[in-house]
Order: C-alpha cells, then sequence, then structure tokens
C-alpha cells in the first residue's frame, strides 16, 4: 500500500464501503481485507490506549485519549458492553462512521503527543525520533529517523514491507509531513502511523 499520510484513512474508509454489508446482512470483521489479507475489527480504544502508553510514555506518566470525543462517541470506538450475565465486545467491525471518527480522535492524540518533543513526559526513543523530525530539512532524506519513530509506534504489528511502503508514501512531495513545520511535522508522522490498519485493527 503506498497512499499520502493523509490518504491513508481514506483508503481504508473506501475499503469499508466495498466491504460494507451485503443485502442487508451484518459486516462480520473477521471477512475484511487489508491489501488481501483478512484482518479483523477494531482493537477498541482501551487497548490502544494501553498500547500507546506502553510504547512511548514515560514513567509515571500517561496519554489519556478517552476524554478526547466523550463517552457517546467512545462506545462507537469499540468497547465492552455490559450484558445481565456477560459482556460483548461490540462497535469492532469497521465502517464509514467509526473510521472517521478515530481519524478524528487520532489527530487529536497525535496533535497531543507532539507537544512534547522535548522534556521527561515521553519514553526517551519516540522524544529522540520526534526531535530529529522536526530539525530535518523539508526536502531531506528522513528515512532513518522515519524507520526509528515507526520502529518505537509499530513494533512489530506489520510485516517489513508495509514500513517500507510507508517510508516511500509518507516521504512524498504533496504530503501533510513535508509541508507542515515544528511539531506539526511531528503530529502528521504519528497521525499516519496511528491511522495504520495494521496498528488499529486486529490480524
Amino acid at each position: 500500500m503506498i497512499f499520502s499520510d493523509r490518504l491513508i484513512p481514506f483508503f481504508v474508509l473506501g475499503l469499508l464501503i466495498a466491504c460494507g454489508p451485503r443485502n442487508g446482512a451484518e459486516e462480520n470483521a473477521s471477512d475484511l481485507r487489508v491489501a488481501g489479507r483478512r484482518v479483523g475489527g477494531f482493537k477498541g480504544l482501551g487497548e490502544i490506549e494501553i498500547i500507546l502508553n506502553e510504547r512511548l510514555s514515560s514513567a509515571g506518566n500517561k496519554i489519556q485519549m478517552s476524554y478526547l470525543l466523550g463517552p457517546a462517541l467512545n462506545a462507537l470506538l469499540g468497547a465492552f458492553t455490559e450484558g445481565t450475565t456477560t459482556s460483548q465486545f461490540e462497535a469492532a467491525a469497521p465502517n464509514p462512521v467509526n473510521v472517521l471518527l478515530w481519524d478524528i480522535l487520532m489527530e487529536k492524540t497525535a496533535g497531543q503527543i507532539s507537544q512534547f518533543s522535548t522534556g521527561n513526559y515521553l519514553d526517551e526513543g519516540i522524544t529522540r525520533a520526534m526531535g530529529e523530525i522536526e530539525k530535518s530539512p523539508v526536502d531531506a532524506d528522513a528515512s532513518t529517523s522515519l524507520r526509528d519513530i515507526w520502529q518505537v509506534v509499530m513494533r512489530y504489528d506489520a510485516p517489513e514491507s508495509e514500513r517500507e511502503a510507508w517510508l516511500t508514501a509518507i516521504q512524498q512531495p504533496d504530503t501533510d509531513w513535508r509541508k507542515a513545520e515544528g511539531r506539526y511535522r511531528t503530529q502528521a508522522v504519528l497521525q499516519s502511523l496511528f491511522m495504520h490498519p495494521y496498528f488499529l485493527l486486529e490480524h
């Protein structure tokens, strides 16, 4: 998959519309495919928040996402609902509404995190990678710092081919990252990673 950083979520949106319910049947998340590979539903807000804190936060600090949209909208991002005897994970299957909500949430989250490219609020690895991206010339090859930030955020959630496709896409001249300055460059990079299907969806 090769897309600009802002086109990645809209590719997913188009995919979900194409994979939408047929003949009134409810879509099964296990029937969705990304680049020909079967994927599951969203991991859910709770799990994504845990992942971000494990990978990005420093000891004693916490990234909080749940307040950014509010309880009513959070429930549409994948969450457990309590029944009389059991709990069930609902709203995990991607659809046009929750994809757009995730995009809004990840834009806010990336903006929040990008404010801490200095100091000790975040893990040393992500702080260093963010600082290098902010300082690199707009027209420079930033593959090294971009690989560093990919590794911190994605770990081993995606195959190497996805990383290389992302590196090619995000360094195109017309991407948000190339047009932005300072922390807004970091925000654009982070949002493109947070909205990556291999980060958001079960595989």
